[in-house]
């Protein structure tokens, strides 16, 4: 007899065999294989913190990164010539004269 057993099966007193993509003493944590900006909520089922995404949230997002490389959430790395938040901004190098 087992008191909890989620997700797999009591298979002795109080010993609780766990299907597959399940861990824990009552079989009630998630296994994923990579989970890195977010939680595991389900097997190999990664919930993303904020900002990030992808099956392992591991791609930031950058809603309006638009001439440079999202690097981090909300952080836009530039390319070369461009410059602001969303790098958006045109440095026009060499100086621009009349325009």
């Amino acid at each position: 007899f087992c008191q909890r057993c989620y997700n797999g099966r009591c298979t002795a007193p109080n010993t609780c065999t766990c299907h597959s993509g399940w861990t824990g003493s009552t079989c009630d944590t998630a296994v994923c294989v990579s989970c890195h900006n977010g939680r595991c909520t389900a097997p190999n089922t990664c919930t993303c913190h904020p900002g990030w995404t992808g099956p392992s949230c591991t791609t930031a997002r950058c809603p309006r990164c638009v001439n440079g490389r999202c690097t981090a959430p909300n952080l836009c790395a530039c390319s070369s010539g461009w410059t602001g938040a969303s790098c958006e901004i045109g440095t026009c190098e060499p100086r621009c004269v009349n325009g």
